[in-house]
């Protein structure tokens, strides 16, 4: 504080303060009161007293021995803002696990608190910094840069939004389960914004659920988030590459991501979280790496805030964080004057995380099951894999995990993507791959330099995390999506170099670099979207399964019938109804008796169907015959009978 000011000038400071804990008490008593009658007397009395503060603030000149007391403490503007997002953040914590003790399923007050409370966090760091008609010149000085970005991420939304919810035709299994948990949002515990399911953030649920509220309950709508945000990844690697290695790398790394077959594809199905991670996790890193760069502690304080809401997301915010965290003792030792100059500034971004995933951070140590119930199934060491792994194998933990990082690193150039995908391709085609691989070794000879540690961080961290800690690894193929990021910006980093070594003894440079980028651009595009569209979409691929697959017929067939229609399923032993969810999710929960013995055994009667396996559409053709005054529904999976349906209205 300023030693020169007098006490009375201080008393507009108090009533700010004040002012400030009364509105803080009155949400607090509101909420209360709104939580049960069980608390009503704590919440009127914490209203009222949130309205008698509020009222001496306003009316009464503050006494000199509260402008005195002010005066001496050391604080600013910017630490009170941070006290006041810290207490919104708690409030946050502790006023949903009331919610929850009392059965409440409108968090939306909660929700209002805890954005809120990021809201004050970065004016915290913000304060003084905004230069918008720097970034008005900036824009007008590299439009066409702009159009080209804009233009780039036009053509990926309309390759990720072309007949979304059609291609792929059918909705897997897991798909159906989350349109399902998306729908239960409404009622606990996943009304609670900061639950989980098997990792899904239940707020992440939620936006599904609205996607459906809005749009219907369709597969279009299940897939929208998925989609927006595969399509906003283009301009967030966009950024991230270029912050490290120039317009032009950012450039071809935004492109190879949007044409990517197997980013094309998780953009298109709700079954994989980790798509959302190629969106947030470049963004992440670009405000903490500029904001280290130009020691800005709103870039950093922004950083923060985006990865604690990645926690809401899904687990992969968990990688990122352990990765930075690493990241952060590594550059001390490699590039000290970096993180030395940052110094203290880096607390502005761990604050953001910390404040943001508070909730998220809670409901995990009080539920650590669910918390722990993805890494109980799937994780390496809890579900008992590595135990029988080496008793089948007589090989040693570390040999065990030493093929699995290379498994996971060999998912991206060799193993064909199968699992939730179904095409026989790997992650990555040839021609991009040779370029990954140029920019790898490349990016590891200059690991020194701050920027392609970050990225070789975030590249190899993925790879060990998803190898150390995660199987199967058919997995991989879908796992390793979190660091497609990564590996698009090292193939511009391989094409770039590639360009600059055969260019160097031609006369017009610039020329040949950018003739010889789209003779090499233009395969890369057609091979990716021919992979995706005709090899595999048009040839029946996903869900790997025939279950699959006809649960998804059924399910769109049973849409069509009336809410009070009867139906029987001809069943055998592979196919039958209660395999998959997908057929409640898009059947809207029509019931099915499965009926595994002769149709003759069905009386004809009004308001019914019949749905046959493909085996038994005889057997349905026979019975039909002597049922006259019902309509066939055939449906066929890439021209081969799936199921046959017999409607009697």
């Amino acid at each position: 504080m300023d030693p020169t000011k007098h006490d009375s000038d201080f008393a507009p400071m108090v009533r700010a303060l004040t002012t400030g804990i009364s509105f803080l008490l009155g949400i607090g008593g509101q909420i209360l009161l709104f939580t049960g009658p069980d608390r009503l007397n704590l919440g009127v009395l914490l209203s009222g007293v949130a309205v008698a503060i509020f009222l001496l603030s306003r009316l009464w000149n503050p006494p000199m021995w509260m402008s005195s007391a002010v005066k001496g403490w050391s604080f600013s503007r910017r630490a009170l803002l941070v006290v006041i997002a810290v207490c919104l953040a708690v409030m946050t914590v502790m006023l949903a696990f009331s919610f929850d003790a009392f059965g409440r399923v409108n968090y939306l007050p909660i929700l209002f608190l805890w954005i809120a409370c990021a809201i004050i966090y970065f004016l915290a760091f913000g304060y003084g910094e905004w230069q918008f008609i720097q970034w008005r010149e900036w824009i007008k000085a590299n439009r066409w840069e702009v159009i080209g970005v804009i233009t780039v991420t036009a053509c990926a939304a309309i390759i990720r939004f072309y007949r979304l919810g059609t291609i792929p035709r059918v909705i897997n299994g897991d798909e159906g389960v989350l349109g399902l948990m998306a729908l239960e949002t409404i009622r606990l515990p996943l009304a609670n914004p900061y639950s989980l399911f098997e990792n899904f953030g239940a707020l992440y649920l939620q936006g599904m659920y609205y996607a459906m509220w809005v749009l219907g309950e369709t597969p279009f709508a299940l897939r929208l988030l998925p989609a927006i945000g595969g399509t906003l990844a283009i301009p967030a690697v966009y950024l991230f590459a270029r912050r490290l290695f120039g317009a032009q790398t950012a450039f071809i790394a935004a492109i190879l991501l949007s044409v990517s077959h197997i980013h094309i594809h998780f953009s298109r199905t709700v079954a994989v979280g980790y798509i959302q991670g190629t969106l947030l996790i470049p963004l992440e890193m670009y405000f903490f790496m500029s904001g280290i760069e130009n020691k800005s502690l709103r870039r950093l304080a922004l950083g923060g805030l985006i990865l604690g809401f990645h926690f809401s997301v899904y687990l992969s915010a968990q990688i990122i964080t352990a990765f930075l965290a690493v990241y952060i003792v590594i550059a001390f030792v490699l590039c000290r004057p970096l993180i030395q100059n940052a110094g203290r500034k880096l607390l502005a971004f761990w604050g953001g995380m910390l404040l943001i995933a508070l909730p998220n951070i809670t409901y995990a140590v009080l539920t650590p099951a669910e918390f722990l119930s993805r890494l109980n199934k799937d994780g390496t060491f809890q579900s008992g894999w590595m135990a029988v792994k080496m008793a089948e194998s007589g090989k040693g933990t570390l040999q065990i995990l030493i093929e699995r990082v290379i498994h996971a690193f060999l998912s991206l150039i060799h193993y064909p993507a199968l699992e939730f995908y179904g095409t026989s391709s790997p992650m990555i085609d040839a021609i991009t791959g040779a370029l990954f691989l140029f920019g790898v070794v490349y990016a590891l000879w200059r690991a020194r330099d701050h920027r392609y540690l970050l990225i070789n961080g975030y590249f190899w961290a993925t790879v060990v995390a998803v190898g150390v800690f995660s199987i199967p690894p058919e997995a991989d193929s879908y796992r390793m999506l979190i660091a497609i990021p990564a590996v698009m910006i090292l193939a511009a980093i391989g094409l770039q170099q590639l360009l600059i070594a055969l260019s160097a003894l031609a006369k017009n440079t610039r020329a040949v670099q950018i003739s010889m980028m789209l003779l090499l651009l233009f395969p890369i595009v057609t091979l990716n979207l021919r992979i995706y569209f005709v090899d595999f979409a048009a040839r029946c691929r996903y869900g790997n399964d025939e279950r699959t697959r006809f649960a998804s017929y059924l399910g769109t067939y049973l849409d069509t019938l009336g809410r009070e229609t009867r139906v029987f399923l001809l069943r055998d032993e592979l196919l039958f109804y209660g395999t998959h969810r997908s057929v409640d999710f898009l059947s809207g929960g029509l019931p099915v008796t499965n009926w595994p013995d002769s149709v003759n055994a069905i009386r004809g009667v009004a308001n019914m169907a019949i749905v046959a396996v493909p085996n038994r559409a005889d057997e349905l053709r026979t019975w039909a015959i002597d049922h006259p005054g019902g309509k066939f529904q055939r449906e066929y999976d890439c021209e081969r009978l799936i199921l046959l349906a017999y409607h009697i209205p």
